[in-house]
């Protein structure tokens, strides 16, 4: 079975695009991933995040400086956040 996971990041840009083509290489579809954009939106990343909690084996969130940010990643299991 793959895994499933989460990938978060704050939009979509060239050098974005870049990472998330390496991170498709990398895996070598040895994983389902789904990609969500919150767009520097504290009320967006909270809603992806709540609502994505518990469907993903694995949840990869692009550093933000987001304020409230930390305390919502936490909400997610922390052995399977990157």
């Amino acid at each position: 079975m793959l895994e499933n996971n989460f990938l978060l990041f704050d939009e979509l840009n060239s050098f974005k695009e870049d990472i998330y083509t390496s991170f498709l290489d990398a895996m070598n579809n040895k994983a389902q991933i789904d990609i969500f954009f919150h767009h520097f939106n504290i009320d967006m990343f909270k809603k992806l995040i709540n609502e994505s909690n518990g469907n993903y084996s694995k949840y990869i969130i692009m550093p933000t400086n987001l304020v409230g940010a930390t305390s919502i990643i936490k909400t997610l299991p922390k052995q399977d956040v990157y």
